[in-house]
């Protein structure tokens, strides 16, 4: 005899706010048997109610939300033949979000470092193949969110500054984005620009000596081709690179010798998680969502739970946006 059982289930975001969310798929089942329902979530916790549900002691839930990526957990069923599923703490569905960025004029003390070195960059591009510029003021402020070459690389650039700038440098108190010079490109996934020769030393110096977290990796052809992008320079040699774990954003530099315009630079090209494990970190996600190259939205999600007291100098709104009416079964 099919059994009612009912629940209420709490979804919410990477800051604890319950989302919103106006076309979500729950799913329970024993694997050999499912139900399913439709649901709109309205900043609250959503009541569902099915008549009938899957034989056995432990279920798995999954949820499949419109705007933020899927998840599972599994809950044992209770005597009264029903479960109490945990609150889900889930990232964003990146392909259903935009940026939305502080002005230059707001951006407070955090951002004094980013600000002075794009002032010092006058031929810095924002997307490989943007024109050079500098993107202060006006110029920093008029790149739409709807332009995804440029708005990524702008969100990929405020990611990686909010770590560089905290980050100190092995064995010193002097931040990462200190050592940078000048700020050369960003792309949705990097920045590279030309540093101090210490920065170069370091990293070298902890491709011998592991500490604090870091430890050397392979330097791949992808970042000499990188370094190779950045107009005027030539003879790249001499290159390192180091990374962290997730607990540390999985960040990466590599660094190299080179000339530029035929001067000596030291030059780096820095990164953060190109295969998803950072987004996977802390989150009961479904684990295919991810294939690769990390998308910035996901990247901004995971620093919000690991670092949450850090500004990204933007928010994230919906493409889409809908009225927020009370939780609801959709039928």
């Amino acid at each position: 005899m099919a059994e009612v059982f009912a629940f209420e289930l709490r979804v919410v975001d990477v800051d604890g706010r319950p989302i919103v969310d106006p076309n979500s798929f729950v799913r329970v089942t024993n694997e050999v048997r499912a139900v399913t329902a439709q649901v709109a979530f309205a900043a609250a916790p959503a009541p569902l109610r099915f008549m009938e549900r899957p034989a056995g002691a432990v279920l798995q839930l999954r949820l499949t939300p419109s705007r933020y990526h899927d998840s599972r957990v599994f809950c044992t069923v209770d005597g009264n033949g029903t479960i109490a599923p945990p609150e889900l703490r889930i990232p964003r569905r990146s392909s259903e979000w935009l940026p939305a960025f502080n002005a230059w004029r707001s951006l407070g003390e955090p951002f004094a470092q980013l600000k002075g070195k794009l002032e010092a960059s006058p031929a810095f591009r924002l997307g490989r193949a943007s024109d050079s510029e500098q993107l202060v003021e006006g110029r920093y402020d008029a790149v739409d969110p709807a332009d995804e070459s440029r708005s990524l690389a702008k969100m990929s650039l405020l990611n990686l500054y909010s770590r560089l700038a905290i980050e100190p440098a092995p064995g010193t108190t002097t931040p990462w984005f200190a050592f940078v010079k000048e700020l050369c490109y960003a792309t949705r996934e990097r920045f590279l620009a030309v540093v101090d020769e210490e920065c170069w030393s370091r990293v070298h110096a902890l491709t011998r000596e592991p500490m604090d977290g870091y430890r050397g990796v392979q330097v791949v052809r992808g970042h000499i081709r990188n370094l190779e992008a950045i107009p005027g320079v030539t003879d790249i040699s001499q290159t390192a690179s180091v990374k962290t774990r997730e607990t540390r954003a999985n960040l990466q530099l590599t660094v190299a010798r080179a000339k530029k315009d035929g001067r000596t630079v030291f030059l780096v090209d820095t990164d953060m998680d190109e295969n998803g494990r950072l987004i996977l970190h802390g989150f009961d996600v479904i684990r295919h969502a991810f294939n690769g190259g990390t998308h910035p939205i996901d990247i901004a999600e995971a620093l919000r739970v690991l670092f949450p007291d850090s500004s990204l100098g933007y928010a994230l709104a919906p493409k889409q946006p809908v009225p927020e009416t009370r939780a609801r079964l959709v039928s």
